[in-house]
């Protein structure tokens, strides 16, 4: 069974309702999502337009000869419909003719059965004292049930949610887990599907659709379809998003029978999206960069794009980071080797720092704020200032191959993670201006794709990583004897322990199938490398 886990996200604690509500289908949702799918459904018609023009033009065949074609084979594969008379001989033949005749008969011995003795039946009417013993009273063990239940969907204070993007047999869906760190426990407390394949996760604390400045718990979803789902993490059981940004409206779609000719446009992506971005000052801000070379921003009160970037990047835009302070500046990453600084509430052409090879992730010093890092696909990490682009205030060769995700710790100054495809997580002391290796492990989630460290003080050092294996794992650092040694002023005078690293009870028996389906990819990609050499 081939799985992998392509994204993951925390959730701060707080924010997740202490007992998730059920989707419910009222009227409104009702007419909700039915406008979602008929825009879905014309997207599908327009889509299989495309293909049968196309086959027309390969095979020079009418789309009405084809489906002339197609409505005479229907034709032969439907039987005639039988006589009368051969109706007749199967009703004698399985006596169905007098078949209501018979309960008839049985339901008069019944009422005979009844009226003789009087009162026959009395002991339907027996007392039971405090219905304890009545096999008829059984709310006590639904309301047993229900409470059971009930526990079982309680989020606590203490617990951090985590959000996996998981893609197995073909089917993408996002995991909701539920992290204990006091009882070293993870468990998933609910899911719901995805579309398509999910590239990129951002938790957003904005109640999507509406002008409330009440916080919310929701989740936007980038996926190899140009629309940004999001999901409200607090409702179970959900069926369609809460909000789709991007979508395209009926009349555009019916209008472009081709949606294979991916023509930019002002107010939505025509491509995959490969990152997300939400602001933490503008909290009704979400950005995004897409594989179409362009940035969206979008205002998530009133679920549309407000400004397209068209010309920051001339590749695929594979990386964004809100600046931790100042609210309009955003740092963003491609694979046209460059890591962009710009102002959005400036026209100017934005500052930008050039590199060698692809540009994997970006990410600010969170406790440096003039300074930011690249991830590069040749498996180097750069630092630098952006004040002065020149040139980087420092460069280490992190891994053997792509950086293919990294974290800053928001509580641990100096505290930085990076994964690679190498099957390495490696910890990093950055705090000064020559940067330290502080760990390097193999978590055994198989290909490193995404890692992140939780966003509460009391859980500072817990990173989750996911990867190829299909597999989240939540590795507290602090229990780790070079962390300790390296962060020693951080952690205090406390006790040793074992080292925690937590993940799905079933997941650690399918270790030994994931090794043999990561061993054969490996393989196959070798393969694919000989052959493009």
């Amino acid at each position: 069974m081939s799985s992998i886990i392509s994204a993951v996200a925390f959730v701060p604690r707080g924010f997740p309702a202490e007992f998730p509500r059920q989707f419910e289908l009222d009227e409104t949702e009702y007419e909700r999502i039915n406008a979602l799918s008929q825009m879905r459904l014309d997207d599908a018609r327009a889509d299989l337009e495309a293909e049968e023009e196309e086959q027309q033009k390969a095979t020079g065949e009418s789309v009405n000869d084809a489906s002339n074609g197609e409505d005479s084979a229907v034709a032969d594969a439907v039987e005639p419909l039988k006589s009368s008379e051969e109706i007749d001989d199967e009703l004698k033949e399985y006596n169905l003719d007098t078949y209501d005749d018979d309960e008839l008969e049985n339901e008069d011995d019944a009422v005979d059965d009844a009226s003789n003795p009087l009162f026959s039946h009395i002991q339907g009417l027996a007392y039971h004292d405090g219905g304890n013993n009545d096999p008829y009273v059984t709310l006590e063990a639904q309301q047993e049930e229900e409470m059971l239940e009930r526990e079982e969907m309680q989020i606590y204070p203490t617990d951090n949610m985590l959000l996996a993007a998981r893609t197995e047999d073909n089917l993408s869906h996002v995991d909701v887990y539920v992290y204990e760190s006091e009882a070293d426990n993870l468990y998933v407390h609910h899911d719901f599907m995805l579309p398509s394949f999910p590239l990129c996760l951002e938790w957003i604390d904005y109640r999507v659709g509406t002008s409330e400045n009440t916080p919310g718990n929701f989740c936007a979803v980038g996926t190899f379809d140009p629309e940004i789902e999001i999901w409200d993490l607090d409702v179970v059981d959900a069926v369609y998003p809460a909000a789709v940004l991007g979508a395209p409206s009926s009349s555009s779609s019916k209008a472009s029978s081709k949606r294979k000719t991916k023509k930019i446009q002002p107010d939505r992506h025509v491509d995959a999206v490969l990152a997300l971005a939400a602001n933490r000052n503008a909290h009704n801000l979400l950005v995004s960069g897409s594989a179409d070379t362009t940035i969206k921003l979008w205002d998530l009160a009133q679920c549309s794009c407000v400004r397209s970037f068209d010309s920051h990047h001339t590749d695929k835009v594979s990386s964004l980071a809100w600046h931790p302070q100042t609210a309009p500046a955003l740092l963003s990453g491609g694979y046209d080797h460059r890591a962009v600084l710009s102002d959005l509430r400036s026209t100017d052409a934005p500052a930008s720092f050039t590199i060698d090879s692809d540009v994997e992730n970006v990410a600010w010093a969170l406790h440096r704020p003039d300074a930011f890092y690249i991830g590069a696909d040749s498996g180097t990490v750069y630092c630098c200032d952006a004040r002065n682009l020149a040139k980087p205030l420092w460069t280490l060769q992190a891994h053997d191959g792509p950086v293919s995700c990294m974290s800053v710790s928001p509580n641990v100054p100096g505290l930085l993670a990076t994964g690679s495809t190498d099957k390495m997580v490696k910890l990093w002391n950055v705090g000064t201006d020559a940067p330290s290796l502080v760990v390097s492990r193999d978590l055994d989630v198989g290909r490193v794709f995404s890692c992140a460290f939780a966003p509460d003080e009391a859980v500072g050092f817990t990173l989750a990583a996911s990867g190829s294996k299909g597999v989240a794992r939540v590795w507290d650092a602090s229990t780790n004897a070079g962390v300790r040694r390296a962060f020693d002023s951080r952690l205090g005078q406390t006790p040793i322990v074992k080292e925690k690293i937590v993940q799905l009870e079933e997941a650690a028996n399918d270790d030994d199938e994931d090794d043999e389906d990561d061993d054969e990819d490996e393989e196959e990609e070798e393969e694919e490398d000989e052959n493009v050499e």
